[in-house]
């Protein structure tokens, strides 16, 4: 493939655990080099709104050896839309059930290092009692008002990202005035 004065001459794969590791050879006029980026499905983000509240939820992330705040997601499985995959992630790690799905656009996790493309979304939902969590994630319910999430926000208390960027486009379309 040649972008502009890109050529890719060289490219391989190699499965290593859950991630498939990509490396090609880029050719750009007489240099030749190394790339490798992770390939990754899609995923989705989704800021679940019950009332007045945000349920959000602390994760074990053994990525960074620490308890995360953040906002249900997932991959989105082979056959699956981004809308089931919001359905089906919502009740595994919260037990949620979407009314109505609202979406707020696409991003890129890290273009740098991956082309994992995330779908975000707003759920408004109703609570359920029974959750069906995946025996390697370990979750507990953080159940906030709006004004809390928003202050999360802000003192960057969610470290993900793509969780503060769903927040800001959810505020962008939708409203919501800071109590600061």
């Amino acid at each position: 493939m040649i972008f502009d004065d890109f050529e890719i001459i060289d490219h391989k794969e190699e499965t290593v655990a859950r991630f498939r590791i990509v490396t090609e050879m880029i050719k750009r006029k007489s240099i030749t080099y190394p790339y490798s980026y992770v390939d990754m499905k899609g995923g989705v983000v989704i800021l679940p709104i019950i009332g007045e509240n945000i349920f959000a939820i602390r994760q074990y992330r053994p990525t960074i050896n620490a308890w995360s705040l953040e906002l249900p997601a997932g991959g989105i499985e082979i056959g699956e839309t981004p809308e089931d995959a919001v359905k089906r992630e919502l009740i595994e790690e919260t037990g949620c059930i979407a009314k109505s799905i609202l979406p707020l656009g696409i991003t890129y996790a890290s273009v740098g290092c991956t082309n994992e493309k995330v779908h975000l979304f707003a759920a408004i939902c109703d609570e359920s009692e029974s959750k069906s969590g995946e025996e390697t994630e370990i979750i507990r319910e953080e159940i906030m008002t709006i004004s809390e999430f928003d202050r999360a926000v802000r003192s960057g208390a969610l470290v993900c990202a793509t969780n503060e960027l769903i927040w800001h486009r959810y505020k962008d379309r939708y409203g919501y005035e800071s109590d600061q």
